[in-house]
This record gives C-alpha cells, structure tokens and sequence, in this order.
C-alpha cells in the first residue's frame, strides 16, 4: 500500500512536472503532447520506485534513471541525440537544484532518515521542490519564452546563443555533479544507518572520484570551448580584413585603369582649348582626390578598405560620399570586424534610403571622430525622414520600414547589439533634411 500511495503522490506528479518543464523550457506546448508526457512519467516514475522498492543502491538506481528518461525524451519526443541531451540536462539540473536546497535547508531542522521514513514529510517537501519548477513552467508559457526560441534567431544571434548555451551546459554539468555528491551524501548517511555499510565504505569513494575526473574533464572542455571561439572570432575577423583588402586592392586596380582615361581626357580638353569642361573636370579629379586622402587618414585598416570600397559603390549610383576623418585614433580596443559590421550596415541603410525614394543630390555623410575617451561614429543621408513612432522601433529584431520585409529588418538589431556589447550608445534624428545615426563607444 505505501509503494502505492508513494508512487501516486509523490513520484508521479514529481516526474509529470520535470517533463512538463523540460518540454516547457525547449519551446513544447503541455497541450500538444499531454499523452507524451504522461507516458514518459508513468514509465520513468514506475521504475525509478521498482528500483528503490528492490533496494538498489542510491547511485545505480539514480543512473539507470537518468538514462531512462534520456532514451524517453529521444524515442517519445522523437528529437535529435544532441537536442535530447540539451533538454535533458537542463531539465535535471533544475530539478536537483531545487531538491537538493529544499533538502538541505528542511535538513538543518529535521533528521534526514525521519523525512525518508515519514510519507507526509517527503510529500511536502515534494511540494517544496516541484513549486519552483511549476511556477517557472507557468511563467515561460505564459510568456512564450523557450531556449529554441533564442537558438531560432539571425546567425549572428545564434552563434552567440549556441556558444553561451554550450558554457552554461558546462557549468551546469559541473554544478549538478556537486549538488550529485551533496544529495548522494544525504542518501549514503540513511544507507548507512540502516547497516548498509560495504556500499559506503568502496561505493562512495569510488563514486567521489568519477565524480572528481568528470569536473576536472569538464573544466578542460570549458577552456577548449573558449579558446575555440576566440579562434572562430580570429578567423572572423581575418576572413573581414582579406574581403576589405581584396575589395580594396580590386579597386585600385580598376582606378588605375581610369587614372590612365583621365590623363588622356585632361590631355584632350587642354589641345583642344575647352577651358571650362577642363576646370570642372579638374575640380571633380581634386574632390576625389580629397576623398581618397580622408580615406587613407582613417589608421583602422578595415574600416578604411571597407570605406574605399563603399565610396566606389555609392558613386557609381550617383550619390555623394563625404568623409569626414576628425580623429587619427584607429580605436584599437573595438574589434576591426564588430566595427566593420556597424559601418557597413548603417551605409547600406544609408544607400538604400536614398536611391529606392526621389532624393534631389542625394547624399551621405560619414564622420570619424573622437570624444575625450570616447569614439564617435556618424553616418548621416539626406533621404526620406523616419517618422517619429517609428524611431523607437528600427532596432528591433525583423523590423524594417519596406513593406516587403524579406531580408530586411535584422542590420540594425545586429548594430545595436553590437553597441551595447561594447556598452556604448546609438541615437537617430531623423527630420524632413537629414538622417543622422550617431554612435558612441566608451574605448
């Protein structure tokens, strides 16, 4: 009878809710696999009390059912190897967490061996630990938030989610494992009340040193993990600074073959005495030359590759280019390849807005500037104003002023993440003359 009561009020709802806020937590609806749900606790809860009522020592019977459940998320739930791992560490991890501190916190008040032995206190302190997972359950449908939802974004975002999700994975195998020891402790202690000495005395230890190796191990791969990133963030930004320089050194190339045209034109113009196409044509030669010069004064060799190419493009459609270099600083300690992103995105905004409406001169101005310790960065056009109510929404993620969204919508987000990463700042001012993005990144 008490195998009974203990399996109905206790280890059942006990495993519905770890399924329920695992499913939850990786973008599962209760209502669309209730009967999964239910089948995988029955199962799970069933042998996890067979084992216990045969009395199988606590570390085996807590293994074998961690591997039940993980072989039910992947054949019920039907997922992937790798997401049926993430779903399920995350869903233990929450659930030893919450148990393992309600434990030792009743413990401090209660004899552990008299909440084992007593139906009533296990049942509250079942409650205790479940509510957590239940109220967080509530909260994430409630909200419709979910790890996939994060993992489901932009490449840029889910690069980032990926790594991040991936250290946390690490560090939560790395706690479980200890709060594992702890709560294993608690159980050994009972066991050990009850005579249960041989398992106590050869079992532990050995237990204590898988437990010892796999920190260490999973330590290591933390570190791997890191040092991969940062060659990926390497790789990143030398892959930036080879596209720049090519684009760079296609277009000088393609200015030397003009340079050549433009001698044999100036040299025409003069023999033939057309002295007024000959000074308009040596005045736009001497703005180009200028622009060039304010080019080359822009020290950060991405930045400057990527503005020699964009002034090629952004002429060619018959719009103006000003650069404006108000600073030497190359501004080291922001990435040549976050900076690039930042710059490119915010001139193809720039591009696009005056070249897809009717512009008179079309125009844009880039300023590089500096601030005490502060760079300054303004990219500013002169087509159609942004309306007010819409300020407030263009950095957010899928959201763009075309009515075909399509690709657009994500440049923006991603330059405002990158900003804040930096802690830095961006504005837009937008009037019926002139857009004007300004960002500001503390160096």
């Amino acid at each position: 009878m008490s195998f009974v009561l203990n399996y109905l009020f206790i280890t059942l709802p006990e495993f519905i809710t770890i399924f329920l806020w695992g499913t939850t937590l990786f973008g599962y609806r209760f209502s669309e696999i209730k009967k999964q749900i239910i089948i995988m606790a029955v199962i799970t809860g069933l042998f996890s009390d067979l084992l216990w009522k045969l009395h199988v020592v606590p570390d085996l019977r807590v293994i074998l059912t961690f591997i039940i459940s993980f072989l039910l998320y992947k054949f019920i739930l039907k997922n992937s190897w790798v997401f049926t791992f993430f779903i399920f560490i995350a869903t233990y991890f929450c659930l030893i967490l919450s148990e393992s501190l309600i434990v030792m916190i009743v413990g401090k008040f209660v004899n552990i061996n008299s909440i084992l032995d007593s139906f009533y206190l296990k049942f509250l302190i079942t409650i205790a630990y479940l509510f957590p997972l239940l109220l967080g359950t509530w909260f994430f449908h409630k909200k419709n938030w979910s790890i996939q939802s994060f993992l489901n974004k932009n490449d840029y975002d889910r690069k980032k989610a990926l790594y991040w999700t991936m250290i946390l994975v690490f560090a939560f195998l790395q706690g479980f494992l200890i709060i594992y020891l702890n709560y294993a402790f608690y159980i050994e202690e009972y066991q050990f009340l009850h005579n249960e000495i041989i398992f106590k005395i050869s079992g532990f230890p050995l237990v204590s040193l898988i437990l010892i190796i796999a920190n260490i191990s999973l330590i290591y791969f933390t570190i791997k993990l890191k040092n991969y990133h940062l060659e990926k963030e390497i790789s990143q930004y030398e892959d930036s600074f080879h596209e720049n320089l090519q684009n760079l050194i296609s277009t000088l190339k393609s200015e030397r073959h003009d340079y050549i045209n433009e001698i044999q034109t100036l040299y025409i113009l003069a023999k033939t005495e057309s002295f007024d196409e000959l000074k308009q044509y040596i005045q736009q030669l001497v703005h180009n030359i200028q622009l060039l010069n304010r080019v080359i004064q822009i020290k950060n060799i991405p930045v400057s590759a990527l503005l020699h190419s964009k002034w090629s493009e952004i002429e060619s459609k018959g719009v103006s280019f000003e650069i404006i270099t108000k600073t030497s600083d190359i501004f080291p300690s922001i990435k040549g390849y976050d900076l690039v992103k930042i710059i490119s995105n915010i001139l193809d905004n720039a591009l696009r807005a005056v070249t897809e409406s009717p512009v008179k001169n079309p125009k844009i101005e880039f300023i590089w500037d500096k601030h005490g310790n502060e760079a300054i960065i303004s990219i500013a056009n002169n087509g159609p104003k942004i309306e007010k109510e819409l300020l407030s929404k263009i950095f957010q993620e899928g959201f763009s002023t075309k009515k075909a969204n399509g690709r657009h919508g994500y440049g923006l987000s991603i330059v405002k993440k990158i900003i804040d990463k930096y802690r830095g700042t961006i504005e837009v001012f937008s009037d019926d003359h002139k857009t004007e993005f300004i960002m500001k990144i503390p160096l």
